[in-house]
């Protein structure tokens, strides 16, 4: 029985094309998840927003698995694509070109959404000082409760 090896030089570009469209698919999962974080943020579905926030969080922790497993081929990324064929090295291009107008959308996306988050944060400040202030006013306009009398007028 013989027994092939397969170098990894043969190897090495299918797995570096595989690790960049995962990352790829990921950033879209974080893309969609951000456009429908602000959704929520605007229709003020606080449990909804919660639940994207969560979803976003397994996606971003998936991302750094891929990213270190890029780790090696960053490390020398002239000599890995070099060796690609040129349809792979021009979609490795591709990939990484919409991985980075993805991350940049997203960036955008969640400067927003803290804006956003911010001035509703602001607003509920300033409700809630106001409805301190309004009752304090309704005090001010309640009938002092009359004291029991101290005195009988008791005949014996």
């Amino acid at each position: 029985m013989t027994v092939t090896t397969i170098a990894p030089r043969q190897q090495e570009p299918p797995a570096l094309i595989a690790l960049l469209t995962r990352q790829h698919d990921l950033y879209l999962q974080l893309k969609r998840l951000s456009d429908d974080q602000m959704g929520h943020i605007a229709e003020g579905r606080t449990d909804a927003l919660l639940g994207v926030l969560s979803q976003r969080q397994a996606v971003i922790e998936s991302l750094g698995r891929v990213s270190a497993d890029l780790t090696p081929f960053r490390q020398d990324w002239e000599q890995h694509t070099g060796r690609l064929p040129d349809g792979d090295r021009r979609r490795a291009r591709e990939l990484i070109a919409e991985v980075d107008a993805m991350l940049a959308d997203i960036l955008r996306q969640d400067e927003k959404a803290r804006a956003s988050l911010q001035e509703a944060q602001r607003k509920v400040g300033e409700e809630l000082q106001q409805t301190a202030h309004a009752g304090g006013a309704l005090n001010a306009y309640k009938v002092a409760a009359r004291p029991a009398p101290r005195f009988a007028d008791q005949q014996g």
